[in-house]
């Protein structure tokens, strides 16, 4: 009876070992045919990963992008609303790519946030004004995003159907969204845009979230727990630190 119980004691102690090792394994995404380079920026719980990828060069100065989904080994270009650049920045758990895209020739102006699913792109529209991008959607299909308003100023949104201001004032941007509905963003103090501090949104309701002692936050992140981070400055504002 003593070697049975000293063997399962040895074996559990092999299995904890065992259980610490971490193995990872890098995998390089490649880019668009036509492009040399890409960049991701968001992955779900199935490992489909989207970002942004060169699909041709016009001379050094020059690349157009496109947004990609990554999935079972393969990059697919998910195209533009019409113009020369689109950015893949957020992806749900059934493959559904949101970000943003020209819809002009002239990169400069006219920035639409987007949806992707089965295989097309869709403009879903702005607040009023003519730049925008969506960061975010969770797997109910709800975005989160900013948007420009007519007269200029960047406002968080949320989409369900149609684009709603969340409220949470000037020089706001929403930067993710749990399956709770819960959202988190950053929103400007004052007039200073460089200034910002991380807000949760939930229900119509918006609190400010307060700082590691500091006067700025951002970066914002949420889960399906509720648990944030970000990043904050400490007192004096010479140091940043993450927070959870």
């Amino acid at each position: 009876m003593r070697t049975i119980k000293a063997t399962v004691l040895l074996l559990a102690l092999v299995a904890t070992a065992r259980a610490q090792e971490f193995k990872y394994r890098v995998t390089d995404l490649g880019a668009l045919p036509g492009g040399n380079s890409s960049a991701a920026y968001a992955i779900n719980n199935r490992g489909q990963v989207t970002g942004e990828s060169d699909v041709a060069s016009q001379g050094p100065f020059y690349t157009e992008q496109h947004a990609f989904l990554y999935s079972n080994g393969q990059m697919q270009d998910l195209g533009v609303l019409g113009g020369q650049y689109s950015y893949g920045m957020g992806i749900n758990d059934h493959g559904v790519v949101v970000g943003n895209s020209t819809t002009t020739s002239d990169d400069s102006y006219f920035i639409y946030p987007f949806i992707w699913s089965g295989g097309a792109m869709r403009n879903i529209g702005s607040l009023g004004g003519i730049v925008g991008g969506a960061n975010a959607i969770n797997d109910q299909g709800i975005v989160v995003g900013s948007s420009d308003m007519r007269t200029g100023e960047e406002r968080a949104f949320i989409y369900n159907g149609t684009m709603h201001d969340l409220g949470t004032g000037n020089g706001s941007e929403a930067t993710d969204i749990n399956n709770l509905n819960q959202v988190v963003g950053t929103v400007s103090q004052s007039t200073s845009e460089s200034s910002t501090l991380v807000f949760l949104w939930q229900n119509g309701y918006t609190r400010i979230l307060p700082t590691l002692g500091g006067s700025r936050s951002f970066g914002p992140h949420i889960n399906d727990l509720g648990y944030i981070v970000g990043t904050s400055t400490l007192a004096g504002d010479k140091v940043e630190h993450a927070f959870g």
